[in-house]
């Protein structure tokens, strides 16, 4: 006998020993199998009637089980094709005490930023106008990749002050974090003071590095964040692909 058909009449043993619905069962097993990446977003579940055979149970208490996925937003159902997982949203909170890492590790695995570029550049009247600096004035400009588990989260433009931030792209090559790096700078806290949403078609680059299609939307966000006194410490642009990112404003 194959090692996957003694697997699947063990778990359709199983099953059958507990306590509580069956499709509630199948449910939470096909909820874990999503959640733990067994299936990958894209991936076709199997038919009912393969579920059935694995769970030992009829194609109405599967139905039953892929509803409740198909309500929680695990898996969607396209007719005539099958069940497959669904995009994952996450929702990325924008407030006074915005975070990059933060907000996203209750979704995902532990962030991380990836250094793709750093140069010092003279400063457009856009950049020096969001620094508080004279256009044409030295800027550092980081272009850097937030992973995690090997899925790209955002990718961002950080701007800063070239005299006061030259260190700037060693500290992130070490932390992978803008706040770790502040904080090596004796920077212990800072706020958004400003925050500004828009959406474009992704540039050739931006859609390999997001690993979207180029036909789906960004949302852009461009934040200004200050430190304790006021002072502008510094400005990003940020890219997240909108079919996986919700912003929501706290209040």
């Amino acid at each position: 006998m194959e090692k996957e058909e003694l697997t699947d009449r063990a778990a359709a043993t199983a099953f059958r020993r507990r306590r509580v619905p069956l499709w509630r069962e199948i449910a939470a097993s096909l909820r874990e199998a999503v959640l733990d990446g067994t299936w990958q977003e894209g991936e076709r579940l199997p038919s009912e009637t393969q579920l059935g055979e694995r769970y030992g149970a009829n194609r109405h208490t599967v139905r039953r089980a892929v509803a409740w996925l198909v309500d929680s937003g695990l898996v969607t159902v396209r007719q005539g094709h099958g069940t497959f997982v669904a995009k994952q949203i996450v929702e990325y909170p924008v407030g006074a005490r915005t975070r990059f890492g933060e907000n996203f590790k209750q979704y995902v695995g532990k962030p991380h930023g990836v250094l793709l570029d750093s140069k010092t550049v003279s400063a457009d009247r856009a950049v020096a106008n969001a620094l508080e600096l004279p256009t044409g004035a030295r800027c550092l400009c980081m272009t850097a990749l937030r992973c995690s588990d090997g899925k790209p989260l955002g990718l961002t433009d950080h701007w800063f002050d070239a005299e006061d931030f030259a260190g700037m792209p060693d500290l992130f090559e070490k932390f992978g974090s803008i706040t770790a790096c502040f904080q090596a700078l004796g920077i212990s806290d800072f706020h958004r003071r400003e925050t500004r949403v828009s959406a474009r078609l992704p540039k050739t680059r931006e859609a390999d590095l997001l690993q979207m299609p180029r036909t789906r939307p960004l949302i852009v966000t461009s934040a200004i964040n200050i430190d304790p006194a006021g002072r502008v410490i510094e400005y990003g642009i940020t890219r997240f692909s909108a079919d996986r990112t919700t912003i929501v404003f706290e209040s």
